[in-house]
């Protein structure tokens, strides 16, 4: 009788045509003065994911400039990728043995962390392993000394 309805929306990657588009018309809305430049950066280096451009328009309509708001969502975009690590993918068990040296992970926390990641397209599945979806992402986590 209390039960509620989940529906899951599912938003895939946009492509870079889409990745400009969407940016554009929010900040026209908004009154957000930016150079075509700056948005082909971003775009091109958050690799046309909806939530992580999110991140970058939200910064840029609370007033912040072009080159602090792509590393701040860039930033913010790397600390969701950390347990993915790596574009050559993991395996379930190789996951749990290298987050195991942080800290204690259970399975289920583990399994409701890769689904909401797969879930959000930050990961795949193939094969039995998981990879990092976005290129330019995993070249920032590979670099990063955990």
């Amino acid at each position: 009788m209390f039960a509620r309805y989940v529906e899951k929306i599912r938003i895939n990657r946009w492509n870079l045509k889409e990745g400009k588009r969407v940016p554009e018309g929010g900040f026209d809305e908004a009154n957000v003065e930016y150079l075509p430049d700056e948005l082909e950066e971003a775009v091109e280096e958050l690799s046309p994911v909806p939530g992580f451009l999110t991140i970058y328009g939200i910064h840029r309509v609370n007033g912040k400039k072009h080159g602090g708001t792509l590393e701040e969502a860039i930033d913010e975009a790397v600390s969701l990728w950390v347990l993915a690590q790596s574009r050559l993918g993991f395996s379930w068990s190789e996951l749990k043995r290298k987050l195991s040296r942080f800290e204690t992970v259970s399975n289920p926390k583990l399994a409701r962390v890769l689904k909401n990641l797969l879930g959000a397209g930050m990961i795949e599945k193939r094969d039995g392993k998981y990879y990092i979806a976005e290129r330019s992402l995993a070249r920032v986590v590979l670099k990063m000394k955990v």
